[in-house]
């Protein structure tokens, strides 16, 4: 478990997107824990980029399966990029996969998603890339984070 103190905060959203209900369930959990208040789900492609569409304030961390059965990694990133709100700061996107080869790697980069982890993860795995993406989201030019709300996870 962690301290309460060590939690990212209460003002922390996050999508899951992922077809396989058991990983969307333990990632979920994982989220819950590091103290993101507010997590929805998507179990497809098509389904993430309607609750994107339709949300006024964008999402913190998205975390994405890199194989859903209506697209593959690239094109549910370029989706959900492409369907954001208007005025609405894009999320840090953090994929996942069974597949850490090279080539997965490279469309990360490609995607200029800065980092993704391989299944099965771990609390502390998820912890260190969380506290990662959200320190760089308070580091973009324009953000509404300050520095300050994105202080590591301890």
């Amino acid at each position: 478990m962690i301290a309460d103190s060590a939690k990212i905060g209460t003002d922390r959203s996050a999508l899951i997107i992922e077809d396989a209900l058991d990983m969307r369930m333990i990632v979920f959990d994982m989220l819950r824990t590091l103290g993101f208040s507010e997590i929805a789900e998507a179990g497809s492609r098509e389904e993430a980029v309607k609750l994107v569409a339709n949300r006024t304030r964008g999402y913190d961390l998205i975390v994405v399966d890199y194989r859903l059965p209506d697209g593959d990694g690239v094109t549910t990133i370029n989706s959900i990029r492409a369907n954001l709100p208007a005025g609405t700061e894009p999320p840090e996107i953090l994929i996942i996969t069974w597949h850490s080869e090279e080539v997965y790697v490279r469309t990360a980069q490609e995607l200029n998603v800065r980092t993704f982890l391989a299944k099965p993860i771990s609390l502390n795995q998820l912890k260190e890339k969380v506290t990662y993406l959200l320190a760089m989201r308070a580091q973009r030019p324009g953000s509404i984070r300050s520095a300050r709300q994105a202080t590591p996870i301890s």
